[in-house]
């Protein structure tokens, strides 16, 4: 189960993360990401998040600069894959 950042509100994300930690402990889904996160976004959930979030979608495209996403996400997830500078 993936949750869409549709809302820069910190207590929101965190509210809407809650749920979905809890559809996870009833066993209702066997994981959960989210969609779209930023630095500043992964941050404020992991401030409260009980359980981190096992993937971060997200699309990178010519149009974004430079590695954009990969610079800042390296070190937040085992997924995430970059070239060493």
């Amino acid at each position: 189960m993936l949750m869409l950042r549709d809302s820069p509100d910190c207590d929101a994300m965190q509210a809407q993360w809650e749920v979905l930690q809890e559809a996870l402990a009833k066993g209702t889904t066997r994981s959960i990401g989210v969609i779209n996160y930023c630095e500043g976004s992964l941050k404020c959930l992991l401030e409260t998040a009980k359980v981190k979030p096992a993937i971060n979608y997200y699309m990178v495209h010519v149009g974004m600069g430079q590695n954009p996403t990969l610079i800042s996400l390296r070190g937040w997830s085992s997924c995430v894959r970059a070239p060493d500078d």
